[in-house]
């Protein structure tokens, strides 16, 4: 613990003559070096360089703005809000026929949300889902209505496992 108060640069000059070795053994002086050159100092430079920059899972010039950030959240809203207005259909297997046709209508499909970098044309595509929405969640409440145990139909389970 006292080694570690000392100056970097003078634990290096330290380690470097030898001093430590001969007492505390090479392991030691390996863990005194290292936290010397963690700590800013090297033998060629006097500095570490600047750590790279984290690579981006997008590729060059496709990074997204705030404002498709921002668009995306809204997109994931609106599937949220198909989600919760498609839990009053109580039968399971047309549940899950009604949540694939809005996937594949606004979400996935060759002119869904996903697949869009567009910003106005994923505004227009959420104004159309949102239209889709209002349209839709009218008869699926309706159909939750005429069951005495409204909404406590079966989870929508995912397809895998």
């Amino acid at each position: 613990m006292i080694i570690r108060n000392i100056a970097n640069s003078n634990v290096l000059s330290i380690a470097r003559s030898g001093i430590i070795h001969q007492h505390l053994g090479e392991s030691c002086t390996a863990i005194i070096q290292r936290n010397a050159y963690s700590s800013g100092t090297t033998k060629k430079h006097g500095k570490t360089p600047p750590p790279k920059p984290l690579s981006s899972r997008f590729q060059k010039g496709n990074s997204l703005t705030l404002e498709h950030f921002l668009l995306h959240e809204k997109c994931m809203k609106l599937w949220r809000d198909f989600l919760r207005a498609s839990r009053n259909i109580p039968n399971p297997i047309a549940r899950r026929e009604t949540v694939d046709w809005l996937r594949d209508e606004h979400f996935e499909g060759a002119y869904g949300l996903r697949n869009e970098t567009d910003v106005t044309r994923i505004r227009e595509l959420l104004v159309a889902g949102n239209v889709a929405l209002k349209r839709v969640c009218g008869p699926m409440e309706l159909v939750a209505a005429l069951n005495p145990k409204h909404g406590s139909f079966l989870k929508l389970r995912g397809k895998r496992g």
